[in-house]
């Protein structure tokens, strides 16, 4: 409480309003994962959550975290069909135009990490076929490992998977690695929270890597 006395009421009002606008945004994006969660497993599909959604549970408020996009990491193998899907069940916005097909999806895949996609209610999308970009790495080093690892979590009375802990924590150090300066901030939060909550042995996380 004597912390507070540090700061003008104006700041902290100001505060306390983003701070209720963040539990907003985050309440429409958990409901986003819900109905994308059930759309894709009742089609025989294996989405994977990462970054934001993996690690919001991890917080002990729902605005601590605030996530940008939806984040979900498929088999190349099911990348176009879950793509194909969102398009046929009408879930993405009006202006979303159905690009990728049979044709030039091995050509797309070759060029980009995933698939952007905006849904009706505005929130962004991200469908991954690997992890890591294209222009760093032929082949992704650790997407094999999220995909034969995936950890089931309760995620807001729903059941969905994310990389296991060792594997979300590999995934974090590629973001600290490739991240801006904001985004590296981001990082390292994350990090300390997963560090705080799980019993992390990093030597052998390294040395599986």
């Amino acid at each position: 409480n004597d912390l507070f006395n540090l700061f003008d009421n104006t700041f902290l009002k100001n505060c306390d309003h983003q701070k209720k606008r963040f539990q907003i945004n985050n309440l429409n994006s958990i409901r986003e994962v819900h109905l994308l969660n059930k759309i894709f497993i009742a089609e025989g599909l294996n989405p994977i959550y990462l970054k934001g959604v993996a690690l919001q549970t991890d917080y002990r408020d729902v605005a601590l975290r605030p996530f940008v996009d939806i984040d979900i990491l498929f088999n190349r193998s099911e990348i176009l069909k879950a793509y194909q899907i969102l398009h046929k069940k009408d879930f993405l916005d009006q202006n979303e135009l159905q690009y990728i097909n049979e044709e030039n999806i091995e050509d797309f895949c070759t060029r980009s990490h995933h698939i952007h996609l905006v849904t009706k209610n505005g929130i962004s999308i991200e469908l991954h076929h690997r992890i890591t970009p294209v222009k760093f790495f032929s082949t992704c080093p650790i997407t094999k490992s999220l995909l034969k690892d995936p950890r089931e979590i309760e995620f807001y009375g729903e059941k969905i998977n994310t990389p296991s802990i060792s594997n979300l924590v590999v995934h974090q150090l590629c973001h600290f690695y490739l991240s801006d300066f904001k985004g590296l901030i981001r990082t390292i939060n994350d990090l300390r929270v997963i560090i705080k909550n799980h019993n992390i042995n990093f030597y052998e996380i390294v040395s599986k890597t």
